[in-house]
């Protein structure tokens, strides 16, 4: 029992809270929670009912084909009537005014050195790549959250250069609003991690796909392999990625940036605790974008802070269909499963995700914390050190 206790307590220390171990659904603790949830959900209710209408019918207008990405990045970004809209796209055009200076005396030292203009829609893309990167050098950091459009753009304007500007939604949205501008075709290739932006090209009747990594600077042309296809959809791998080589990366359409949106505000509802408005973002999220695994599995971690496990255990097997190496979305499965007393089912969930991340040490903490839940002490010890040894690592 003492080692248990030794091996929780430096749990703690290194980001394994006492209050997340699981009780039974009718443990008093749970009751307790239940009757704070439901007074703070319906204290903030009405203070985001006003957004709501104005977001409703951009989504429509934006799934009928009747308003830009650009529109709808705005919108979800926070914006609440057309007057705001209209004022961040001037200033987006102040942005564009600025790379058409910077590209024409580009282009023209390029004429006098090689006695060719270049105009070609790699050449352009390329350009607004450079042109991003020069003016904010510091403009990614990992670990810096900065997903709304909005943020992105006054950043990019402030007349301070060291400036970080966003995550990789944000700078991915920056960089499609000004791609789409100069008129180039870009849609984006996302992972359950990551997205970034994909320009499509002919060069002699042949298509060309190019990835552009807009959180690193020489993320232009990112190399990737097509390793799996279908009639439906083409699945990626990068050759080049630090962080994100083992994920599988698919093309979406731009709607699927605007639902990433959501699925970010949606996530930091959750982690705030505030469920009601976690539903409404992520609802939002899958109307635009109905593949969006993400955007399934938080919506399973927020029925489980609601206490709705069946309805967890439902939003993360839509997960799993939509990819079966989504790691995290076996350990939301598993927590609703040891909620529900399932412990077969829910270890073997914990198992198959550190099978996929066996990096992760989230997945030994939560595993630990289940096998504890349900009696097996030797196995959470083993758990909870090896959690332990792989946070150490990190620091």
């Amino acid at each position: 029992m003492a080692e248990i206790i030794e091996a929780i307590s430096e749990s703690e220390m290194v980001g394994i809270s006492s209050d997340t171990y699981l009780y039974p659904d009718n443990h008093p603790a749970n009751a307790d929670a239940k009757t704070s949830l439901e007074a703070k959900m319906e204290e903030n209710t009405d203070e985001f009912t006003g957004e709501l209408d104005f977001e409703e019918q951009m989504i429509e207008r934006l799934l009928a084909g009747e308003c830009s990405i650009e529109y709808a990045l705005l919108v979800a970004s926070g914006l609440d009537n057309d007057e705001e809209v209209e004022k961040y796209q001037r200033k987006i055009g102040k942005i564009q005014s600025d790379f058409d200076a910077w590209y024409t005396n580009s282009n023209a030292c390029h004429t006098e050195r090689f006695g060719e203009e270049r105009r070609d829609d790699i050449h352009i893309a390329k350009a607004l790549f450079d042109y991003l990167w020069e003016r904010k050098p510091e403009r990614y950091r990992y670990g810096y959250t900065g997903y709304r459009l909005t943020c992105v753009i006054d950043h990019q304007l402030d007349k301070e250069q060291y400036l970080m500007l966003g995550d990789c939604v944000g700078l991915t949205a920056l960089y499609t609003v000004l791609g789409t501008r100069l008129e180039l075709d870009l849609s984006v290739l996302c992972s359950e991690y990551h997205i970034l932006s994909c320009l499509t090209t002919s060069e002699e009747e042949a298509v060309k796909k190019t990835a552009i990594e807009n959180t690193r600077r020489n993320g232009f042309d990112a190399h990737f392999t097509e390793k799996e296809s279908t009639e439906k959809e083409s699945i990626y791998y990068f050759d080049d990625f630090e962080s994100h080589d083992t994920y599988a990366y698919r093309e979406e359409s731009l709607l699927n940036l605007v639902a990433c949106i959501f699925n970010n505000r949606g996530t930091l509802n959750i982690d705030a605790k505030l469920f009601d408005r976690a539903f409404n973002e992520l609802k939002k999220a899958i109307r635009l974008s109905p593949n969006h695994a993400t955007a399934f599995n938080n919506r399973g971690c927020a029925n489980n802070g609601v206490y709705n496990y069946n309805g967890a255990i439902a939003d993360c097997n839509e997960a799993i269909r939509l990819n079966s190496k989504f790691a995290e979305a076996f350990v939301t499965r598993g927590c609703a499963k040891t909620r529900l007393g399932r412990m077969e089912e829910a270890i073997a969930d914990f198992d198959d995700a550190i099978r996929l991340e066996p990096d992760c040490a989230v997945f030994y903490g939560q595993r630990g914390e289940a096998k504890l839940f349900f009696g097996d002490n030797e196995g959470s010890i083993v758990d909870f050190k090896t959690y332990n040894r792989l946070i150490k690592k990190m620091f």
